[in-house]
């Protein structure tokens, strides 16, 4: 009877371990604002018991069972403030780390000032609702769970502007996109179609996991580190023990896996594997390495295909036009200097279009922003993370990002990045202007810049042009 039991128990454990092998993937790319539905279990499988649920970052959130560590640049989703504080409560450990001024903020990245709120009053209850839950954990007897990044340890010149949750120790979430409205399109912004383009990719990959948890750890700790030297890493491993991973330990960090400034070179190598085609999805392009590496790719012949947000999003009116400054089109303007000869290359496959369609519903009628930076290499690798193509973002930031080449979300990402490009208008169409001078009487169509002479804000008759505000995600 015993070996019966033993044998049962036996094929039991079998089975679970074969089940669990089969329903535990290694990433899964989704879009943030979960219009393209991404399921658990629709095409790979994963270790959630719902196979059915809608990936999103609330319930990647929710499914902590021990820990969740955030370090991010904007967090203001109250949802995601509310689920951090419920997990605290229920004994988790849970930490936060946030950029503590952000572009164009005067609070920090837990709260926007505004005229009812000078006190950041927001970041201040969620700071201290997330402490009292901590303090009742015996366990953690963490006194300070929300932490402000320490710019000194990127030498005071930037921002942490990487977007990542460390589940359990055992998953990453690296998503392009803050945790805002914009981002997580809801309320106010999906109504309109305002929302903004953002992927998140979750992985459970042990070098992606264990170099993603040292690094918040290293952060949380105001810790300074330097991941391109071996002797660095050599320390870390002397003084960390076993919390190191074992590719650290080798001397590097995993190629698939982007810590800026560390190895934030990861997009150029990408970019110069390149033998077919090239697409990404960008806020702008005005770093010269990664000019020069996708006029290289043209030079091979590659068909490159860039998707940017309109020229003049943050100055258009009710009816999504908008104007731009007449600089942008000299030699140093941001146009001719960055753009136009990727456009110009003789190659004649160098294509940039502007992104002016609603999102996430491409038919609602407001203007959505491309906010995503997502490079799709020859249809079998992509790089998913939180660097803009700008040198701060690059040299000096905290930024985070992975690459996969897991075919069933790479096809799962091209298809909404294929899509969004349709969408899209080349410059021609984007600011009419360019062709030459224009009909009296012209009409400037909904998702069309007009060029502006003047250094000051345009005055168009019976049209309310929106506040300037600066680029601040």
């Amino acid at each position: 009877m015993r070996k019966i039991c033993l044998f049962i128990l036996k094929i039991l454990i079998l089975n679970h371990l074969f089940i669990a092998t089969k329903i535990f993937s290694q990433e899964i790319i989704f879009d943030n604002s979960g219009q393209n539905h991404s399921y658990w279990g629709e095409n790979i499988e994963s270790s959630y018991q719902n196979h059915q649920e809608q990936i999103s970052i609330y319930n990647f959130i929710d499914r902590a069972q021990h820990s969740i560590y955030v370090e991010i640049y904007e967090m203001y989703d109250d949802t995601i403030k509310d689920l951090l504080i419920e997990k605290a409560r229920l004994g988790l450990d849970v930490r936060v780390l946030v950029e503590p001024k952000p572009v164009s903020n005067s609070c920090d990245g837990l709260s926007k000032k505004t005229k009812d709120n000078f006190k950041c009053q927001k970041s201040s209850d969620f700071i201290r609702a997330l402490k009292e839950a901590s303090r009742k954990n015996k366990k953690i007897m963490l006194k300070d769970p929300v932490r402000y990044f320490n710019k000194s340890l990127c030498n005071g010149n930037c921002f942490q502007h990487g977007k990542i949750i460390i589940s359990d120790n055992k998953e990453v979430l690296v998503s392009t996109g803050n945790f805002s409205e914009n981002g997580l399109c809801y309320g106010k912004k999906r109504q309109s179609g305002t929302c903004h383009r953002d992927f998140s990719i979750i992985s459970n990959k042990v070098e992606a996991v264990e170099t993603f948890n040292l690094v918040f750890n290293l952060d949380f700790e105001n810790s300074k580190y330097n991941l391109s030297s071996k002797e660095e890493i050599d320390f870390l491993r002397e003084s960390m023990g076993e919390k190191i991973s074992q590719h650290l330990r080798e001397g590097g960090v995993e190629e698939s896996v982007m810590v800026s400034p560390y190895n934030s070179d990861i997009v150029l190598k990408l970019i110069d594997e390149a033998q077919d085609k090239i697409q990404m999805q960008a806020q702008y392009i005005k770093h010269p390495e990664w000019q020069k590496s996708i006029l290289n790719a043209l030079d091979r012949n590659v068909d490159v295909e860039v998707t940017l947000p309109s020229l003049c999003y943050f100055n258009r009116n009710s009816n999504d036009m908008g104007w731009i400054k007449s600089k942008e089109f000299e030699s140093s303007g941001y146009y001719t200097k960055w753009l136009l000869p990727i456009i110009n290359h003789p190659s004649k496959k160098g294509k940039i279009r502007f992104f002016t369609a609603s999102l996430p519903d491409y038919g609602k009628g407001g203007m959505g922003y491309i906010h995503s930076k997502v490079i799709l290499v020859d249809d079998k690798k992509a790089w998913i993370g939180s660097t803009n193509g700008s040198v701060t973002s690059t040299n000096f930031n905290r930024e985070f990002g992975l690459v996969t080449e897991d075919s069933h979300q790479i096809l799962y990402l091209k298809n909404i990045i294929d899509d969004d490009f349709s969408h899209a208008s080349s410059i021609y169409q984007h600011v009419p202007e360019i062709n030459g001078p224009l009909p009296e009487g012209f009409k400037f169509p909904r998702g069309t810049c007009k060029i502006s002479q003047s250094s000051s804000k345009v005055s168009w008759s019976k049209m309310t042009i929106l506040k300037r505000k600066r680029l601040s995600e």
